[in-house]
């Protein structure tokens, strides 16, 4: 019997397939730790999902300014960053932003 969604060589139709691409704010004051970051990951965590948007940040002032401004699917925090650590901005924006995309320490 055939039916009207197309597949994949994975099984995912189109519909569930989701965005093409994803948003990944990724904040640390040091630029080696941001780097080393988007080279572990690449462009792509896996084959089958979506590309990766990198959006770097140095300050806890602009991740918190990023995430309030919406868009974002994940956010990468560096637990280690100097003043405020991932902790002290996830903490924040988890507080205070309504509907906080994921995060990742």
């Amino acid at each position: 019997m055939a039916t009207t969604d197309e597949h994949d060589e994975w099984g995912t139709s189109d519909a569930e397939a989701g965005p093409a691409v994803r948003r990944v704010l990724l904040y640390s004051d040091h630029v080696e730790t941001r780097e080393a970051v988007r080279l572990a990951v690449g462009n792509r965590a896996a084959r089958d999902l979506p590309t990766i948007e990198w959006f770097e940040v140095a300050t806890p002032a602009a991740a918190i300014a990023a995430v309030d401004a919406g868009g974002l699917d994940l956010l990468v925090l560096d637990g280690e960053a100097g003043k405020a650590g991932g902790m002290g901005v996830c903490r924040q924006v988890k507080d205070e932003i309504f509907q906080c995309p994921p995060v990742l320490l």
